[in-house]
């Protein structure tokens, strides 16, 4: 999502990208609260390992900017701890040594079909939610899934839109063979 943005909202991309990775306690931005919310709705849907953070946030005026308190699910040192140990369990179960990037995808779609229940949790939005407590719904296996394919460097995306044109929903695109998936 970042390069649907215009160059300087990708600037501010980045900067607020850096300042919830270091998980900032806050920070000052020059924008309007609707660009930071477009801005930080792109952060999350490109960026699953960020489970900490759920885009939320509290704003303060100071004179022509605007301070920016985000609201965090966990510490620092917490999240690092939690950060690592998915990545290690992801490379733990192999999916780097099938032999094409359809069999990897084929590999992670069967494991988190086998063995991440579908249901509602206090994780479930996450990949958390997903690797670590075995639970979540559409937006955490979304994530789930495209974390594993940006560990294997597959690009893939995650897409927001309704069921029937009621109910919120998410889902992965994913770029193989030069063709896109979904």
């Amino acid at each position: 999502y970042l390069s649907l943005l215009n160059e300087t909202d990708q600037k501010l991309y980045r900067f607020i990208y850096s300042q919830i990775t270091e998980c900032a306690s806050s920070f000052e931005v020059s924008s309007a609260a609707p660009t930071i919310n477009r801005v930080i709705k792109a952060i999350m849907l490109d960026n699953p390992e960020i489970f900490w953070f759920e885009g939320k946030w509290k704003a303060e005026n100071i004179n022509q900017s605007l301070r920016i308190i985000p609201i965090y699910k966990h510490s620092r040192e917490e999240k690092e701890d939690i950060l690592n140990r998915i990545k290690e369990y992801v490379q733990a179960l192999g999916f780097d040594k099938a032999d094409s990037d359809t069999e990897r995808l084929r590999n992670i779609y069967d494991w988190l079909l086998s063995n991440i229940q579908y249901r509602q949790s206090i994780n479930d939005q996450t990949i958390e939610g997903a690797f670590i407590d075995k639970a979540a719904v559409c937006k955490g296996i979304g994530k789930a899934f495209q974390f594993c394919m940006n560990m294997l460097q597959i690009p893939s995306f995650l897409i927001e839109g309704t069921i029937d044109g009621q109910a919120s929903h998410i889902w992965n695109i994913v770029f193989i063979d030069n063709r896109f998936y979904h």
